[in-house]
Order: C-alpha cells, then structure tokens, then sequence
C-alpha cells in the first residue's frame, strides 16, 4: 500500500504554487522594465519641450510609445490652449494616438461623467464598477484617465481607452481587460509632462505680451512726438518679415525680425523735434543729429534682456553694403543679416511714403532705385527676395498707407496694434 505521505506528494503542490509566484514576479519585472524603459524614454526626449513646441508637438514624441507600453488601443490627447477660455467640453480639442481613433463625441460622453472625479485623482473604469453615465460596454470596455492640470491652471485631459491584454505570463498579473495601478501611474507621469508644459508655454506667451507691451511704449513715446509718419515702422516690420520669410529664415528668427522692425527708429526719440518736424533740407548739423538715432536706439534697448535679438538690427540698418553708411561704416557681410534686411524694408517704404517736405515716389522708380544700387548700397540677396516676393511688398505698402495700425501678411499672423513709428528721415 502506498504511503498517503510520501514526499513527493507533498512536494508537488508546494512546486507548483512557487513556479506561479515566480511566474507572478517575472511578469512584474517585466512590467517594471517597460515602465523604467519608457520613463527613460521621456527622459531623452525632454529637449522636445521648448517654448516654441507646442502641446501637440510633444504629445506626438510621448504619447505614442505610452500608448504601445501600457497597452491602451487607444490614447486621447482632451486639451484646451487656452483654459480661461475653455467653457465647455466642446471647447477642448481632441488628438487621438494609437491604433485605434476615438470619435470625439464619444470621448466627450467618457470624460463628462468622470471629470469631477478626475479633477483629484486618476479615475479607472473597468467592466465591474461601470458608471452607468458612460458608455455601454460594446462601445468602450475600460478606461484610465487622468487630468492635465498645474496650480490655478487646467488644460484637460488624458484618456486610455480599452486594455488590450498581452500575451504569456502578463496576463495573469493584469487580469483581463482591465487598467491598474502601473497604469495610471505612468498616465499620470505623461500628464504631469505635458500640463508643466502647457503651463509653462503659458507663462512664456504672459511675458511675451509684458514684452509687447513694453514695444507699445516705446513706440508711443515717438508717435506721441510728431503723429505725421504714422505706420511707418509696422511696414518695415512686416516687409521685414515677409522678406526673412523668402530666405528661409525660421518662424522665430522671423518673428524677432519683425519685432527688431517695429524698434528699429525708436533712437529718434532722442533727436529734437525741431529737426524731426523740418519740412526743408537738413543741415550738417542736424543731419548729423539724425544719424545719432541708431546708437541712441541701441542704449535705450541695451538693458532690456529679451530684446538683445533686435539690438544688431537696430543699431546697423543704416549701413551699406559698400561701407558708405552709418554708424560705423560696416561692409558686406560685416553687417549683421537683420539688418540688411530691414535697410531693404526702411529705404522702400520712405522712399514711396509721403513726408511734409515731398511726395512719396511712385513704386516703379523705388523698385528702381533698389535694383540699380543692389551690391552697393543694399544686399543683393535681400533685393532678389524682395522682387521673389513683390506683389506681397506691394500690397503691405498699398494697404499701409491706408491704416495706421494692425497690418496682416495673407498667413494671417497678428501683428502688433498701434505700433506707430517716425519715418526714416535719412532719405530725405
């Protein structure tokens, strides 16, 4: 008769129940390496996160990897620019990642009810503790989300929409179709990501407008000194730019460009009215006062850290190519690109502006005159962008002369309003 207590009987249960465990804990290594693989991941792409990068822009570089890690069919990006004006849900966008889209107004039927909940901590949902709000089950089986916020700040939301349920020893730490704690915590992460990004973009765009506020004051302190070339330098910056533009430069370096137009006389504030206001021809003297406008311009700026960018073109957009200008002489390449360019845009817009002491020039002889003295007194590059482009010059001048404020190029970009400078008095 067998022992009922043979060893081996005993054994094999006890065998089995440890290969389950260690089974169990093969899968929760293999989950904490995926999690610190992908945290490692994020790590490396956190040079994505510059001023200039948008939300969408970063939720392109991380979601998608997150979504394939935590196993999600779908990732849902529930994101509003702006959140003060953010009224209802329709007012948020929304950007899928993954391998399966989401309608948005099936995500907008997920996050109404569960956005409360939400506001304080990561909300799961899986078939068993369903909210009877939500969807049925045939439509969306599981859900994770999570709020994009930072401190008196809320941008959205993100979702991961149906667990899709791996394959081997994972699935018995898992359980089927549902999201868990792994999850949520490595959705929270990505939130936390893109929020601190979103707040900080946020803040940037505060400063920037501080900023423009401070180019409204200065340049209101010229217009308040003689009213008579209104518009003058809202042309340059936006000729300017059209023309950074036809050179391939980048949508900041153009933007700074536009900026560094609008500064660019603001030296005048310096000059006597008295010479700024002549109707006849200047004297050496006062000329020479006139030429004094740059170097001022660039003390008045130099102190001002985030117009460091504009002091270059400020300082030099009256030098020539042939060394003939002003302040110092410069040649060539010697003279800082911003402000060949803008020597472009000021001498085509003084030249066909009307001033006190004569009548602007008809277009065709300024056009002329650029294309006669390119090589000497402008860059020729910069002249040939200027005629690539011309039709476009010719109507910033057309429709600038006509208002004396906001000006548009046909993308629609907003310029800055009641941006009213002196006129380049050098052409005289």
């Amino acid at each position: 008769m067998a022992n009922a207590h043979h060893p081996a009987s005993i054994e094999l249960p006890h065998i089995r129940e440890m290969s389950e465990q260690i089974d169990a804990y093969a899968s929760q290594v293999s989950l904490d390496f995926e999690e610190l693989t992908w945290l490692r991941t994020i790590s490396e792409k956190l040079d994505c996160c510059r001023v200039d990068s948008t939300v969408d822009e970063v939720a392109e570089e991380v979601l998608p990897s997150l979504c394939e890690v935590i196993g999600a069919s779908t990732l849902a990006l529930v994101f509003a620019d702006d959140p003060s004006a953010a009224i209802s849900l329709h007012d948020y966008r929304i950007t899928s990642f993954g391998p399966k889209a989401i309608e948005p107004a099936l995500c907008r039927r997920i996050v109404a009810p569960l956005q409360a909940t939400a506001a304080n901590r990561p909300v799961v949902v899986n078939g068993r503790n369903r909210d009877p709000r939500l969807p049925k089950a045939d439509e969306v089986n599981s859900i994770l989300m999570v709020s994009l916020a930072r401190p008196r700040a809320h941008f959205g939301w993100l979702l991961a929409i149906d667990k899709r349920v791996p394959s081997g020893p994972q699935r018995q730490l898992l359980g089927e179709d549902e999201f868990g704690t792994v999850e949520a915590g490595m959705l929270s992460g990505a939130a936390t990501l893109l929020s601190t990004h979103a707040r900080n973009v946020h803040l940037f765009r505060e400063k920037e407008r501080l900023l423009i506020g401070t180019v409204r004051a200065l340049v209101n302190a010229i217009d308040a000194k003689d009213q008579y070339t209104c518009g003058h330098s809202d042309r340059v910056a936006t000729f300017g730019r059209r023309l950074g533009r036809q050179l391939g430069l980048s949508h900041v370096d153009c933007e700074q460009l536009y900026m560094t137009g609008l500064l660019h006389d603001i030296g005048k504030i310096g000059v006597p009215d008295e010479v700024l206001r002549k109707p006849g021809r200047l004297t050496e003297e006062e000329f020479a006062q006139i030429k004094r406008h740059p170097e001022i311009g660039h003390t008045i700026l130099k102190n001002l850290t985030p117009l460091a960018y504009a002091l270059p073109g400020v300082l030099h957009h009256h030098e020539a190519m042939d060394g003939s200008g002003y302040p110092l002489g410069l040649k060539g390449d010697e003279i800082p690109l911003f402000a060949r360019i803008l020597a472009v845009a000021d001498s085509y817009d003084a030249m066909t502006s009307d001033r006190p002491y004569r009548a602007g020039m008809p277009t065709e002889k300024a056009e002329a005159i650029l294309r006669d003295c390119a090589g000497r007194q402008w860059d020729a590059r910069v002249v040939r962008a200027f005629f690539d482009d011309i039709e476009a010059m010719r109507r910033i001048a057309a429709d600038g002369k006509h208002q004396s404020s906001v000006l548009s190029d046909d993308d629609g970009d907003a310029d800055l309003s009641d941006s009213i400078i002196m006129a380049n008095s050098a052409i005289r």
